[in-house]
């Protein structure tokens, strides 16, 4: 006998202002992709199939045999690209969600059974709840994976993505701690145990992110970066408006444009609040917020403007998404010498043939991006907004202090200005070539001491080698010395080297609410002392 059927979802969109979710408005979406599975009353596979694009499938089971039909939220093919992306519940043992009819006969004719995952929400926008299970929510998240799959296998058929776990659970609340108890602190991508995971907020009534679908590719995008491209962004807590390390700036960027590209939507919606009726929404194409170099917003609004087809302002390119991706992951960009910035995204771009390198130039230029080539050589955007100058950034310029063996010292600051640990200034970034192998030691020695009643500084400091496998960090030189940091005898072959150098107090993000409190070198911190400090750097040949 067959027994076929569909398998839908009940979608919540956001308000038409886009900010909140309109529960009176939901509707249901096919579930696609996903494999359906006829099992009999022992929970032996009798037969299955994948769902179609709308969310049909059919099975044959034998006939007068007790059938339950069942559907797991997980979507994997093999070939000719490969990809396996499971949503779990990570407040239980990482236990799949399975969406489940219930056991009866096959009969003697052919018959329907369709499956609709509920949102489990009752009663109005104003006066509702939820009141029932929350089934539909892992088939969202799903769904929005298959969008972001969809658009890289758009340009690349033959993509080979590895495992990806998405957690979520009404329990992962925005509260640090641990992820077994649902201690997400916000919907992000890491490494769980080796294996690439996205954890998804799910508290009612706080900040829940199963129908914020451009939250859920955002973090798509980074596990693209992590497992096909490069990042190296050092995450931490961030905003459209605030001036970020850039490497943050530039994986964050590329995060918030990739969804409004896997959802050809421009408009980035995230609710939240009481019943989910309040949150923020922002154009991804149009940055009303901060530009530089150090800014998301002005990344994001770059690549999408590279992607779209709309001709608005300086926007003349139409490329597409296949010139962003070959970007991303041509092998010299993966196994690039610099940082993950702006600055080597657009230096390859540029040489795709589909974009116009002046066209590229005047998007940049908008965005107060003057620097130019892989090190963003000549900019003079220093951390002052719509050209008014502050005189607190000016020492994030240049953007790379290039160092040579047994040359004068170089001068760097690590500022706090803006914040701590992830912000523009907090790390200065050093470049080193080498044309010879030899033993070399660093130094970094305090030159202007922070604010009075700060404490001494604690200069730290890293040596990569990121031409290698996603990066190796030659040194460490973090002893906690008060002032001056001196590596022991470091051997390196020729090869190009990047530093980055910064008071190990402005690193900390205690500074604004997070982690642990108190040490010997950085009490107080508060946000009027900042502890901006200046150092010499040299490298010197070994004895």
């Amino acid at each position: 006998m067959t027994i076929s059927g569909a398998v839908t979802y009940d979608f919540v969109p956001h308000q038409a202002d886009a900010i909140g979710l309109d529960y009176e408005a939901t509707t249901q979406r096919p579930v696609r992709g996903v494999t359906v599975e006829a099992v009999n009353g022992s929970g032996t596979v009798l037969d299955s199939d994948v769902t179609t694009s709308t969310g049909t499938y059919a099975v044959t089971v034998p006939a007068g045999t007790d059938v339950r039909i069942q559907v797991e939220a997980r979507y994997t093919q093999t070939t000719p690209a490969s990809w396996d992306v499971r949503v779990i519940d990570n407040t239980n043992n990482d236990a799949p969600y399975v969406l489940a009819g219930s056991l009866s006969t096959s009969g003697t004719e052919n018959s329907t059974r369709n499956l609709n995952a509920a949102s489990g929400w009752t009663g109005t926008n104003a006066t509702g709840g939820y009141t029932a299970t929350r089934s539909a929510a892992p088939f969202v998240v799903l769904d929005s994976m298959v969008d972001a799959i969809d658009t890289v296998v758009g340009v690349d058929p033959d993509v080979a993505l590895p495992l990806l776990n998405v957690g979520w659970s009404e329990n992962n609340r925005p509260t640090g701690g641990s992820i077994a108890n649902g201690d997400i602190g916000s919907s992000s991508y890491r490494r769980v145990g080796g294996v690439s995971t996205i954890l998804i907020l799910g508290a009612a009534d706080n900040d829940p992110d199963e129908y914020d679908r451009h939250v859920n590719v955002h973090e798509f995008g980074h596990f693209l970066e992590d497992r096909i491209s490069r990042s190296d962004s050092i995450g931490g807590s961030h905003s459209l408006s605030q001036r970020l390390d850039p490497r943050v700036a530039f994986g964050e960027g590329f995060g918030n444009a990739f969804s409004a590209i896997g959802l050809l939507d421009p408009i980035y919606k995230d609710s939240g609040g009481v019943r989910q009726q309040s949150g923020f929404s922002l154009n991804i194409e149009s940055n009303l917020y901060r530009k530089g170099w150090y800014s998301e917003a002005s990344v994001q609004t770059l690549i999408y403007d590279i992607f779209d087809t709309d001709s608005d302002g300086v926007d003349t390119i139409s490329a597409g998404f296949g010139p962003i991706y070959n970007t991303l992951t041509a092998p010299g960009y993966v196994a690039q010498a610099d940082f993950t910035m702006v600055y080597p995204f657009a230096d390859r771009i540029r040489n795709d043939p589909a974009v116009d390198g002046a066209a590229l130039d005047a998007l940049l230029d908008e965005e107060f991006i003057f620097g130019r080539g892989p090190q963003g050589a000549g900019e003079t955007t220093f951390g002052q907004q719509d050209g008014q100058g502050n005189p607190l950034y000016t020492s994030t310029l240049p953007v790379y202090h290039q160092l040579t063996v047994d040359g004068p010292a170089v001068e760097i600051c690590s500022i706090a200005t803006e914040g701590h640990y992830n912000k523009l200034g907090n790390r200065a970034y050093l470049a080193l070539e080498l044309s010879g192998s030899g033993t070399f030691t660093f130094t970094m020695t305090n030159t202007s001491p922070p604010p009075a009643g700060s404490g001494n500084t604690d200069p730290d400091f890293l040596v990569w080698d990121l031409t290698q496998n996603q990066g190796v960090l030659r040194l460490r030189a973090d002893s906690g010395a008060e002032n001056t940091e001196t590596s022991s005898p470091l051997s390196l072959p020729p090869g190009s080297y990047r530093i980055e150098a910064y008071d190990w107090c402005n690193t900390l993000e205690n500074a604004e609410g997070f982690g642990e409190f108190g040490t010997q070198f950085c009490d107080p911190l508060t946000s009027t002392n900042n502890r901006d400090s200046c150092y010499d750097f040299t490298v010197t040949t070994a004895p």
